[in-house]
């Protein structure tokens, strides 16, 4: 395999890492959020009731707004370099 092709292998690689990468935030955010959802309008002391209710909420928001933002951001390169 010639130089050319690896390197545009790794590239190709790299660029679909970076398309994915939103999406995978995305996901990750909702499933840090599920057991928040989960436990909405259950009694604080029940064992049912996550102890890290915050934490959890805490990722899940972060996560998710960065994989939005990182979205984003990647919809505008492509489109500055799509002819």
């Amino acid at each position: 395999m010639t130089r050319n092709r690896r390197q545009a292998r790794t590239v190709g690689a790299v660029g679909f890492l970076l398309a994915v990468t939103p999406w995978a935030l995305i996901v990750l955010g909702l499933l840090f959020l599920v057991p928040v959802a989960l436990s909405d309008g259950r009694d604080p002391e029940s064992r049912w009731y996550p102890r890290a209710r915050n934490a959890y909420a805490g990722w899940g928001i972060s996560l998710y707004l960065l994989g939005v933002i990182l979205g984003s951001q990647v919809a505008q390169l492509y489109s500055l370099s799509a002819p």
